[in-house]
């Protein structure tokens, strides 16, 4: 049996970019989340949304401007939400590549209807990972035009999101819906925290990747500059013999003079002021380096690195934790089996009057109960 799962998250403008980066794959062969990916499969990844292949960031901007909100939104305020949808592997393994692809179509559908189409910025399908999962992304706005996630995704809401993706989408796939309470939802709420955990990770991790690859091209820069230096020196230096190009005189008088060819003055002269200059400039560039150190940005840096290794401590107790909640889980169905077979060798036995008044009363109980729920 396996279960449909349609997962939400809000995400404000400083995460955006660390999506676009894994939904799109814009690091080729680096992943901080999922060492897992076979990066030679991803070329079959594609977007059921190719009318906004642009940035994210700027899409969102061009969505929000056009809603004639009355007054700016808030740094923190939630841009983009989205959807996971995905199923257990065993359940792709047995669809075809038309019936897979067609599930990812129809859900899209169902969440581009959901939504709004003018409110998505992308609609990913990654194959390169062990389970085929969608990352669905939109701009969370209301239907008189707000930008609010708030309003957009309520608890109600994404409890009836379940439902209908279900109704109109699941059960024609032969997937089950969510189980609603019990242990169940336990697990879902550990897998969606562990999940949380690993995208936080990517975050941080994608900011301190940022930082790190601007300064990339200016250490390149200082290397190579003195690398130029240390072959100035050597073009430079003094010589107690005359090379073989310099023409040697002397006059009536016994003056002695040296003739040197135009370009060879000419490049031993550029090659001293250069080095001169390079000197200066590379002095600035370390004193640069040396005043970063100082600044809140390295501070920031090396923040965002101890937040990494919080959250990943923090996926790998999760994930222990949902090792034994699945376990418990599995544990407490073996004996419910156990009970129910128990039961109905009892009511084979007893008279079929009996057995049907005892079946009746059972699942008027279980009305009740699920009233109760309610």
């Amino acid at each position: 049996m396996s279960y449909g799962i349609v997962r939400v998250q809000k995400m404000s403008s400083g995460s955006v970019k660390g999506i676009e980066i894994h939904d799109r794959r814009e690091k080729e062969g680096i992943s901080h989340t999922n060492k897992d990916i076979d990066w030679e499969c991803t070329s079959q990844n594609y977007d059921l949304h190719p009318d906004q292949n642009g940035n994210f960031n700027k899409a969102i901007k061009d969505r929000i401007s056009g809603l004639n909100l009355p007054k700016a939104i808030r740094k923190d305020a939630v841009v983009m939400a989205q959807v996971l949808v995905t199923s257990e592997h065993s359940f792709f393994e047995g669809l075809s590549k038309e019936h897979q692809e067609q599930f990812f179509k129809d859900s899209y559908d169902f969440l581009a209807d959901r939504y709004g189409k003018e409110n998505v910025i992308s609609a990913t399908v990654h194959l390169d990972e062990r389970t085929p999962h969608m990352h669905f992304n939109f701009v969370p706005v209301t239907a008189d035009g707000r930008l609010s996630a708030k309003s957009v995704l309520t608890r109600q809401s994404l409890i009836e999101q379940q439902t209908a993706f279900y109704e109109q989408v699941g059960k024609h796939y032969g997937l089950e819906r969510g189980i609603q309470g019990g242990k169940k939802k336990h697990l879902e709420v550990a897998e969606l925290k562990a999940q949380t955990a690993l995208e936080s990770v990517s975050e941080a991790q994608d900011r301190v990747q940022t930082i790190q690859d601007s300064i990339k091209p200016l250490q390149a820069e200082y290397e190579a500059k003195k690398a130029y230096v240390r072959e100035c020196d050597k073009a430079s230096e003094v010589s107690m013999m005359y090379p073989t190009y310099v023409e040697q005189k002397k006059s009536l008088f016994g003056k002695e003079t040296v003739t040197v060819p135009k370009d060879k003055w000419e490049k031993k002269h550029i090659s001293a002021n250069e080095k001169e200059y390079i000197q200066k400039a590379t002095a600035k560039f370390e004193k640069a380096v040396e005043d970063f150190r100082k600044t809140t940005s390295a501070e920031y840096i090396a923040q965002l690195e101890q937040k990494v290794k919080s959250f990943e401590r923090q996926v790998f107790d999760l994930k222990r934790e949902n090792s034994q909640i699945k376990s418990n889980a599995l544990s407490d169905d073996k004996e419910a089996k156990k009970i129910m077979n128990r039961i109905n060798k009892v009511l084979d036995k007893l008279p079929s009057s009996t057995a049907e008044q005892f079946i009746k009363q059972w699942k008027a109980e279980m009305i009740l109960e699920q009233g109760m729920k309610r």
